[in-house]
């Protein structure tokens, strides 16, 4: 079975009303409410990234016009509502990686790979999630995923990079 590992991530917080109900998350941060982005710049430093700067509306990080395909069918996943997906994973013939987020107010989620007839559950997070994004890695199979917290005004927000090796 395949398992994710943790990547990289920053901790997010924001007093601007904009900067809530993230959606999409390429790397900058969406928010379906206001229709801004968010971006920053990353600190490297030795083990990952350090800190972030320049902090602040950014440009989109799709082209464009660029709207997210949903899928037509998600899985029933027990005490848990689909929140978010990306398509074109062809990891082990599944076609989609979702997040869904606990039913109520519990701080959990799950990233799930899935298709129209089955579903791998990848990881149990401790926050609930509002955006998910993959890209591919151009020297391996790996897919880097990027998730983002639902964003709760002047809360800190996660913003995480897994891979799916």
């Amino acid at each position: 079975m395949d398992q994710l590992r943790y990547s990289s991530a920053v901790m997010l917080r924001s007093d601007d009303p904009r900067f809530t109900d993230f959606d999409l998350s390429p790397g900058p941060v969406h928010s379906r409410t206001s229709g801004c982005w968010f971006s920053w710049t990353s600190i490297q430093g030795k083990s990952g990234i350090a800190g972030i700067s320049n902090a602040g509306i950014g440009r989109s990080g799709y082209v464009d016009g660029f709207v997210p395909a949903r899928p037509a069918v998600t899985p029933d996943i027990v005490e848990y509502s689909f929140v978010a997906a990306d398509d074109n994973v062809h990891r082990d013939s599944y076609t989609w990686i979702g997040v869904w987020n606990a039913k109520g107010l519990a701080e959990r989620s799950r990233v799930v790979a899935f298709d129209g007839k089955r579903f791998l559950i990848l990881a149990t997070l401790p926050v609930r999630l509002g955006a998910i994004s993959k890209l591919s890695d151009l020297h391996s199979q790996a897919y880097f995923l990027t998730l983002i917290g639902e964003g709760k005004l002047g809360q800190k927000v996660a913003w995480i990079r897994l891979v799916w090796p």
